[in-house]
């Protein structure tokens, strides 16, 4: 299984990548992501409409969601602590990580930068 950053399936609705397109098909039923990209996804929407393609591409695709678990928001929570100011480490980026580390999965996104510093497996898009 392999994380997807939210910046993947953005750049997936945008239509404007269709290198992205082949990767998510190409990876059908080894994706999943973090509750916390569902819900950047769910609250970036503009209509009912796209919130329903969203969730049809999960479906489609075979991309579970990993919940937030005790583990996720203490490892996340010492990361904002240790690297918010001079990492910029963002509260939505730590708790993806953590999610990563904490499944022991590969997070694949854009933003290598966002999470070079945390130590945990990465790789571009």
């Amino acid at each position: 299984m392999i994380l997807i950053d939210t910046c993947i399936l953005i750049e997936h609705y945008r239509g404007a990548n269709p290198a992205v397109s082949a990767f998510l098909n190409g990876n059908k039923g080894k994706m999943c992501i973090s509750a916390v990209t569902d819900m950047e996804i769910a609250y970036g929407v503009r209509n009912k409409r796209e919130l329903q393609q969203h969730q049809k591409l999960l479906d489609i695709l075979g991309i579970a969601i990993l919940d937030i678990d005790e583990t996720i928001s203490t490892t996340a929570r010492h990361w904002v602590r240790e690297y918010g100011l001079s990492h910029t480490l963002h509260l939505a980026d730590a708790l993806i990580a953590a999610t990563a580390q904490r499944h022991n999965l590969t997070l694949f996104t854009f933003n290598l930068k966002d999470f070079r510093f945390l130590g945990i497996n990465l790789d571009k898009m």
